[in-house]
C-alpha cells in the first residue's frame, strides 16, 4: 500500500522530538488517516433536474419509435392490393320453384310423341292447354304438382302414362328498370340476383342519375312496398347490405 507524502508526514508527526520545539503531535495514533491512492473515485452524482431530462428524452424517443412503426403499418395496409369485407346473411331455405304466368314449360310423355315435347306458355289466367288433358291451371304450382295432375288426367286416355314436366324458360322471373340508366327495360331475374347485378345489365347510369335515392317498388298480393336505396354506399363498399336482393316483378326506378 502506497502513502502519499502528506499522509506520511501526518503519520510521523507525533514522533517529533519534544525537545526540538516542544510541539504536540498533530494527530494521535487513533486519528491517523491512511489514504489509498489506487482506490476508485466516485463520480459526481447527477442533479435531479438532469435525471428528469434524461427520463423525458428516453420517453420521447420511445413514443417516436411507436409512432413510426404505426405509420409504417398503416402505410403497408393502405398499399394492399386486396382487402376483403364479409357480410353475413341468413341462409335461405331452398324451396321448389312455383310457376307463374309467362313461364314456358315443357311436357314430355314417354312413348307419346304426338303430345310430347310441347312447350307451353302459361297464360295470364294461369292456365295451359295440354293435348288430351285439356286446359289445366298451372300458375302457383310446382312442376311435381303439375306432373301429378297431368298424370291423373292422361290416365283416362293412356294406360299408365309416364311423363315429365320442366320449366323451359322462367319468363315470369323478371325485373323492370326505368329512369336514368343507359338501357332501361325488362330483364330476366336470375336466382339470388341483387340490385347491383340488375343495374349492370342495364349498362349503368346516365350522367344525370341520382344514386342516393334509387327506389324499388315491390308488389305483393296485398300491398305495394317501396324501398329506397342509397346506392353510393354500395359503390363505395361502405354498406354492402344496401345491395338488396331482388324479387320477381320488382320495378327499379333510378331518378
Amino acid at each position: 500500500m502506497r502513502l502519499n507524502r502528506g499522509a506520511r508526514a501526518l503519520a510521523g508527526a507525533d514522533t517529533t522530538d519534544a525537545g526540538a520545539g516542544s510541539r504536540a503531535p498533530l494527530l494521535s495514533q487513533s486519528d491517523r488517516v491512511w489514504v489509498r491512492l489506487d482506490a476508485p473515485v466516485d463520480a459526481p452524482r447527477e442533479s435531479e433536474p438532469g435525471k428528469l431530462i434524461d427520463v423525458l428524452n428516453c420517453s420521447l424517443k420511445h413514443l417516436l419509435a411507436v409512432a413510426i412503426c404505426a405509420h409504417l403499418f398503416l402505410a403497408c395496409g393502405a398499399r394492399q392490393g386486396v382487402q376483403t369485407q364479409v357480410l353475413e346473411h341468413p341462409r335461405e331455405a331452398t324451396t321448389p320453384y312455383v310457376m307463374a304466368p309467362d313461364d314456358v314449360i315443357e311436357v314430355v310423355v314417354w312413348k307419346q310423341p304426338e303430345i310430347s315435347g310441347k312447350k307451353l306458355v302459361i297464360a295470364q289466367d294461369g292456365s295451359i292447354n295440354v293435348p288430351l288433358a285439356g286446359r289445366v291451371h298451372a300458375a302457383g304450382m310446382t312442376t311435381d304438382e303439375l306432373q301429378k295432375e297431368l298424370t291423373r288426367r292422361l290416365s283416362a286416355f293412356i294406360d299408365g302414362p309416364t311423363l315429365t314436366v320442366r320449366v323451359a324458360d322462367a319468363r315470369s322471373q323478371a325485373v323492370y328498370i326505368i329512369g336514368e340508366v343507359k338501357k332501361p327495360g325488362v330483364f330476366r331475374l336470375h336466382p339470388g340476383e341483387v340490385l347491383s347485378q340488375a343495374l349492370a345489365e342495364a349498362q349503368g347510369f346516365t350522367e344525370f342519375a341520382e344514386l342516393s335515392s334509387i327506389r324499388i317498388a315491390r308488389r305483393t298480393a296485398t300491398q305495394t312496398e317501396q324501398i329506397t336505396v342509397n346506392y353510393n354506399l354500395v359503390q363505395s363498399g361502405r354498406d354492402l347490405s344496401a345491395d338488396v336482393p331482388l324479387m320477381a316483378g320488382d320495378v327499379i326506378h333510378v331518378p
